[in-house]
């Protein structure tokens, strides 16, 4: 399970009032509350530190995640698909695509500029892009070469 995953999972169940994890550069996970606070913190070697008291509701959510190998846990990177950059009187246009709902209909959208990029309805995984490719194989080679990861377009 990677943190993706288990985010999404987190953010649904609100399970003891944690609602998101994130990893660091050593593999250590740490879990939030909706303050940002944390609650808890899980070691790369499987040591947990608590915060507050955590149900075995909790830890029967996460089981899946801690059984996870470190080097799965890290999350998908995220894609920005950016067919055109254009620039009129200093200010920078962008044609990208856009999520339209869960079954991956996408739609171009003219009128994007840098802010865009970072908001989660332009960002697309590797396994979100493939799904697309998959539905519309005729359009591999573009979606592939208008694909940079976020951050670094």
């Amino acid at each position: 399970m990677t943190i993706d995953e288990l985010n999404k999972l987190l953010s649904e169940k609100k399970q003891d009032g944690i609602v998101k994890a994130t990893i660091d550069e050593h593999g250590t996970t740490i879990f939030r509350g909706s303050e940002n606070e944390y609650r808890m913190i899980l070691s790369s070697v499987g040591h947990w530190q608590n915060i507050i008291t955590i149900s075995n509701d909790f830890f029967e959510l996460v089981a899946p995640y801690v059984d996870t190998p470190l080097s799965e846990r890290e999350p998908e990177k995220k894609y920005n698909i950016i067919f055109f950059k254009d620039i009129d009187d200093n200010n920078q246009f962008l044609t990208m695509v856009e999520k339209d709902d869960d079954d991956m209909i996408i739609r171009t959208n003219e009128d994007c500029d840098n802010s865009d990029k970072s908001d989660p309805d332009y960002q697309f995984t590797e396994s979100e892009i493939n799904k697309i490719i998959k539905k519309r194989p005729e359009f591999k080679n573009t979606i592939e070469a208008a694909m940079f990861e976020v951050g670094k377009f």
